[in-house]
């Protein structure tokens, strides 16, 4: 007999969920008041640390690799293993562990877990197996790993204006704010305050956006442009994917003159990257017109027109074709087939859409450059 057989387990679990969101709701707010700090925070600085203090701070801390002397004097004899070991032998066991992992993502735990512990031996590591480990990291590593500047000289900054998915305002587990989006203009006027803010607390501080909504992506750059400031999503990319395209240009033997570039993908990648390419173009010689006729924009909803009869989002206008004689285009393999384009270039999230015939499709007797 099932001693939980006359217990009603579905009806528990929606009295459980019901419980978590009224104590939620408790946390829901329409105003906050000013964050205050009511007492100090003792600093002990490295050269008087001693014991956890020096293991629990990530740059101090060197694990194996204390030397003897350091040991002594920093009281850390019996906190840590006795064996002593130089930099390199920690970086070779941490890649076998590394290696071992069987997913990225517990790959990417294993290196969160040094990083937060070790900062000297996780930038070393980094550093030594850049080209394995850079899809694994964040932002923030790359500039110390593969640009060389100091930690130190990092923020990340999350600003956080709510949500606008009901689903997350239900979720127990939800980390963000608990209040919906504001207003527009209110999200502006915050991103006012903030940049402001940045500039007086430090004047010299480079800002890079990221992960915004294409429209307020390209607003805050042309808001900001005169302040330190760039948008990774369309700057960055663009900066990186036009390298490529200028060598394969070089490869194909086909000149810009005859150049025709499809894009899949119209967000703010997509339409930065458009952007950038065009400025090669001018700087080449052509006219801004003569630029922007050689770009074909793809979306979910097809090539980008200006009569597809939908609401066009105002980054995509500049890139809107008019020479369509009122036919859309639907799919990218029949854009390909229209355009005939000399360069796909794929800046989308969605799965599945470069298939075997759209590859197909693009092979032409010129060169294409994918």
């Amino acid at each position: 007999m099932n001693p939980l057989s006359g217990i009603d387990i579905a009806a528990i679990e929606a009295a459980m969920k019901q419980s978590s969101l009224d104590h939620l709701r408790g946390y829901a707010q329409d105003h906050y008041g000013t964050i205050k700090q009511y007492s100090s925070t003792e600093y002990v600085p490295k050269s008087a640390a001693g014991g956890y203090q020096v293991l629990r701070e990530p740059a101090w801390n060197k694990g194996t690799a204390f030397s003897p002397e350091e040991r002594v004097t920093k009281n850390l004899t019996g906190l840590i293993p006795h064996v002593l070991e130089s930099l390199e032998t920690q970086c070779i066991r941490a890649m076998r562990m590394i290696n071992s992992r069987g997913t990225n993502l517990d790959k990417y735990l294993y290196l969160s877990s040094i990083k937060a512990q070790n900062t000297d031996l996780f930038y070393r590591l980094l550093i030594d197996n850049i080209a394995t480990l850079m899809p694994l990291i964040g932002k923030l590593a790359l500039y110390t790993g593969a640009a060389g500047i100091h930690p130190e000289k990092t923020l990340p900054i999350v600003l956080d204006c709510g949500t606008a998915n009901e689903d997350n305002l239900r979720d127990p587990l939800y980390l963000g704010l608990r209040m919906k989006r504001p207003s527009p203009q209110v999200e502006q006027d915050f991103m006012d305050e903030f940049m402001a803010a940045v500039k007086e607390v430090y004047p010299n501080m480079l800002v890079q956006f990221e992960d915004f909504e294409s429209e307020k992506a390209f607003k805050y750059l042309d808001r900001y442009k005169k302040e330190k400031c760039f948008n990774d999503d369309i700057q960055g990319t663009g900066a990186v994917v036009l390298a490529g395209y200028i060598g394969a240009v070089n490869l194909s033997g086909v000149p810009i003159e005859d150049q025709r570039l499809v894009f899949m993908g119209a967000g703010s990648a997509g339409v930065g990257v458009a952007k950038q390419v065009m400025e090669y173009y001018t700087r080449r010689g052509l006219s801004e017109q003569q630029a922007r006729e050689k770009f074909w924009l793809v979306d979910t909803k097809g090539l980008v027109t200006r009569d597809r009869g939908d609401k066009l989002a105002e980054h995509k206008k500049l890139f809107a074709r008019a020479d369509n004689n009122g036919h859309q285009f639907s799919t990218l393999e029949e854009v390909i087939e229209y355009v005939k384009p000399t360069a796909l270039i794929g800046l989308t999230a969605t799965f599945g859409v470069f298939t075997e015939s759209v590859v197909r499709a693009l092979k032409t007797d010129s060169f294409p450059v994918e």
